[in-house]
């Protein structure tokens, strides 16, 4: 399979991108952007989000997978991660997929909170994606900050080897003043813009198809609800491992949840 590892963006913004070029033939397929998670979540699903870019340039859809500005391979400080960052990376990246596989049919597939940016970022966008799929999307992001921070204080008590309330009380009195969590730096601009995030409030992405990839919380099916009434065409999907891939089990494991990587594709275009 061939692939291009490159830097994409401006002088004083430049991200690191993986394009993975199509190996056949299909002038239907629409090309494909995939929208990381944050964090530490990022390296847990680094193997899935390579193996569903390689499936999809194997039934013929070009592909971009890249690191925000701030994260991963890309140029930048850490604690120069924002939400609207994210969201400006998105768009950069793809008007670059455009560039370099010249379709205009593109289709976006975010991962955790890279979902939720995604959604975020398909606002006003001309022309409309073909597919946005969100997949274990972030719906609110006070609740997903707080699951962070209790996650950051049994990982320490772990280590630890002492008791969660105990490492709590005497480590994280203040936990909103947090300034790091998992091993990753958490601005005050992120966590502001990160706390204030709500799907069900945000006005509705130019997609003219979205898919919500989860285990069918009632958070996602009220999410699913709300947009019903903003875009034509939504599908919840549901599958029992849509959120293994976050379990600590998955870390350091080769098994991928293969039935939500099958739904993500089939609400790409069916590609296998």
């Amino acid at each position: 399979m061939a692939v291009t590892p490159f830097h994409f963006g401006d002088n004083d913004r430049t991200m690191f991108g993986v394009y993975h070029h199509p190996e056949q033939r299909a002038p239907r397929a629409p090309a494909v952007l995939l929208c990381n998670p944050f964090g530490e979540e990022a390296i847990r699903s680094f193997r899935i989000m390579r193996i569903l870019a390689e499936r999809l340039a194997r039934a013929g859809s070009p592909v971009l997978r890249f690191d925000y500005f701030g994260s991963g391979d890309s140029l930048g400080p850490c604690d120069a991660v924002s939400i609207s960052g994210m969201r400006a990376d998105i768009l950069t990246a793809h008007e670059e997929l455009i560039d370099l596989c010249g379709k205009q049919r593109i289709a976006w597939a975010g991962l955790g909170l890279g979902a939720s940016v995604a959604y975020l970022a398909a606002q006003k966008l001309r022309p409309a994606l073909t597919d946005l799929v969100m997949w274990d999307p972030v719906i609110e992001g006070r609740q997903y900050f707080d699951g962070l921070l209790s996650a950051h204080i049994k990982t320490k008590a772990h280590f630890l080897e002492q008791p969660i309330d105990k490492v709590r009380a005497r480590e994280f009195p203040d936990v909103t003043a947090l300034d790091e969590v998992l091993g990753f730096i958490v601005p005050p601009k992120f966590k502001a813009e990160l706390c204030a995030l709500d799907l069900g409030a945000a006005p509705e992405p130019s997609s003219r198809k979205v898919a919500i990839i989860g285990t069918g919380t009632a958070e996602q099916e009220r999410f699913a609800t709300v947009l019903q009434d903003k875009v034509r065409d939504v599908n919840l999907g549901k599958e029992e491992d849509a959120s293994a891939w976050n379990s600590d089990e998955a870390m350091n494991a080769f098994v991928v949840p293969v039935r939500a990587l099958d739904k993500v594709i089939e609400s790409i275009g069916g590609g296998k």
